[in-house]
């Protein structure tokens, strides 16, 4: 891999092939998606720079991530894929969507489950599952991501 290569923030749920102007996974914008290889590096870093804050805003109101080292050493005994390259705010991300299509672990506390595999302080309610922890995050996501879709439009109308 060469050193100005930048991984795209894909997490495999993509939904702008079904009409989404915001992608529901990675919260690219759907022009980003279709675009993303031919961007020079910077504005790739500029795209990743938007989701991070994005991702970490509505991180923040739900956990905290207290051992990013025991994180990646669970998305890694347990084969998830995520990019290294990213925060582990983005790892967060690839870790609750597959902890949350697991039969097995999909129904777990989050709060027990995080903190114990993952070093992570969740701040739900006791009892919340993987699942609707999951849930809850991607829909903050995409609310957000929209928004920033929107005012992005209504700015390139006004020129």
């Amino acid at each position: 891999m060469s050193p100005t290569r930048i991984p795209s923030p894909c997490i495999g749920l993509c939904s702008t092939t079904y009409g989404d102007p915001v992608c529901r996974g990675c919260q690219r914008f759907h022009n980003e998606i279709i675009q993303w290889n031919q961007y020079k590096p910077e504005h790739k870093t500029l795209v990743w720079q938007r989701i991070e804050c994005i991702t970490e805003t509505v991180l923040a109101r739900t956990l905290r991530i207290q051992d990013p080292a025991k994180l990646e050493e669970f998305l890694i005994k347990q084969q998830i894929r995520y990019v290294k390259t990213a925060s582990a705010n983005h790892w967060v991300l690839s870790l609750l969507k597959a902890l949350s299509q697991s039969r097995q672990l999909s129904e777990h506390n989050a709060s027990t489950f995080l903190q114990q595999h993952c070093g992570i302080r969740c701040f739900t309610s006791a009892n919340t599952p993987l699942k609707r922890l999951w849930n809850d995050i991607k829909n903050q996501l995409l609310v957000l991501s929209e928004a920033q879709y929107e005012l992005q439009n209504r700015s390139l109308q006004k020129i």
